[in-house]
């Protein structure tokens, strides 16, 4: 998987819990950019894992700073 796919994938899951186009970048944060409230960010998630087949960190994802798109993507590519 590419860094520009890893993104694709982003968006996808996004769109899929907010029922609307969204638009990112690597430099977007989930959160403080208020794209993903917390109950949608859990379900974020879940759609990330599925799509992936990646586990996120059973850690707090903000810990990791997950919600950080360039380091969600370069999680993914791990």
């Amino acid at each position: 998987m590419s860094r520009d796919e890893a993104l694709i994938i982003i968006k996808k899951c996004l769109e899929s819990v907010l029922e609307e186009e969204v638009v990112i970048t690597e430099e977007s944060h989930l959160i403080d950019d208020e794209i993903l409230d917390s109950l949608d960010s859990a379900v974020f998630i879940f759609e990330v894992e599925s799509e992936t087949s990646k586990k996120l960190p059973d850690g707090d994802i903000a810990e990791h700073d997950l919600y950080k798109v360039s380091k969600l993507i370069d999680y993914l590519l791990k």
